[in-house]
């Protein structure tokens, strides 16, 4: 990206909306940052989705695709949340969640079974994934 530094305020925005079922594209050249709507509900999203692509499909090298982390990211980030947890019982469990197969939705549905886990892993992966936001342009802005 050319002298765009996008603020932490703005990373926090796209890590929540990739969270919510979007697609982050973000100009190269103007720093501008819009929506793909993954899943439209309506005809304004639709039509928003289409004005988008025809542009990002116009100009592919002027936009920074960002979408939603990496399944091998993601167990990362399920790997360094299990670090953080203080009981062991819950621990034990996530870990031997992410050693079967299906591990994220076995992750997933032994976090959702504990509501003061879920909002902690919310709140844990919602930073995770804004720090591999901030990568990912940082990369971007060195090419």
């Amino acid at each position: 990206m050319k002298n765009q530094i996008i603020p932490p305020n703005r990373i926090h925005e796209i890590a929540v909306n990739i969270r919510d079922g979007k697609t982050c594209y973000i100009g190269i050249i103007t720093g501008k940052i819009e929506y793909f709507i993954n899943a439209p509900s309506n005809d304004k999203e639709i039509k928003s989705n289409d004005k988008l692509m025809a542009e990002v499909n116009r100009r592919p090298d002027n936009y920074l695709k960002i979408g939603d982390l990496p399944s091998e990211d993601l167990i990362e980030c399920m790997q360094a949340f299990i670090v953080e947890v203080d009981d062991n019982y819950k621990a034990k469990e996530l870990k031997n969640a992410l050693k079967r197969g299906n591990p994220i939705r076995n992750f997933m549905a032994a976090i959702e079974s504990d509501i003061e886990y879920a909002a902690f892993w919310r709140t844990f992966s919602l930073n995770w994934r804004s720090d591999w936001i901030a990568e990912v342009i940082v990369v971007a802005h060195n090419h």
